[in-house]
């Protein structure tokens, strides 16, 4: 299915003609003839904007090798921008780690110091604040490998059926 025919059929799904199509996207209704014609390409801003206006990815839109949207693979989620943040997940559990690192440095630092330490110079908040910290650390990198574990199970789970 070509591009051209794809956005003949999101069009019509919504129930919208060429020209309400085309003043959303703030172009001609010719020009959007001609994109459903095939005689035309839109330029990247407006492929973008296709993309959000229907919520589809832009891999199904460009690939004729997709007649549906759910022919598209789990690493292209419809969300265009997906590509560019799907190291964030990532990012989350290394902060985590480095977090929980830091926090265990200092702790271990404070115990060496010992507790009368802290008694004298009048710091025992620094050591429970260490402590939250580290601990929050902790729950965040288990809580991110929990969710993408469920997330993923869920992913599984709704594509055998």
């Amino acid at each position: 299915m070509t591009f051209g025919e794809k956005l003949q059929r999101l069009r019509k799904e919504q129930n919208w003609t060429q020209e309400e199509l085309a003043e959303k996207l703030m172009v001609s209704r010719q020009a959007l003839s001609k994109w459903e014609s095939g005689a035309a390409i839109p330029d990247t801003e407006n492929v973008i904007q296709i993309s959000r206006l229907f919520s589809v990815s832009i891999d199904y839109l460009l690939n004729d090798a997709y007649q549906k949207e759910e022919d598209v693979s789990p690493s292209n989620p419809k969300d265009p921008m997906h590509n560019v943040f799907k190291w964030t997940p990532y990012f989350k559990i290394i902060a985590s780690i480095y977090i929980v690192g830091i926090s265990l440095l200092v702790l271990l630092s404070l115990c060496i110091l010992g507790f009368d330490f802290f008694r004298f110079y009048n710091c025992e908040w620094l050591f429970i604040v260490c402590l939250i910290v580290c601990i929050a650390g902790i729950l965040l990198v288990f809580g991110s490998m929990i969710c993408k574990g469920l997330t993923q199970r869920k992913w599984n789970t709704k594509n055998k059926e």
